[in-house]
């Protein structure tokens, strides 16, 4: 999903999620929860925050901030 700033874009593969710059081409591990994989992944409306979800867990939110 794109940021807010349309340059930066945030995705997960293979239960880890990176963020990638796309100006610099520079990508930078965010997360991993391997071997777990998310379940859902959204941005707060100020992209400073990441709410996500496991597929191991039952109906926990997690929260963690961007920056």
């Amino acid at each position: 999903m794109w940021l807010s700033d349309s340059r930066r874009l945030l995705f997960d593969s293979q239960g880890k999620l990176y963020l990638i710059d796309s100006q610099s081409k520079k990508v930078r591990e965010i997360l991993s929860v391997a071997p777990s994989r998310f379940q859902f992944v959204t941005l707060s409306r100020d992209d400073r925050q990441i709410y996500f979800s496991l597929v191991t867990t039952e109906a926990d939110i997690w929260l963690m901030n961007l920056e």
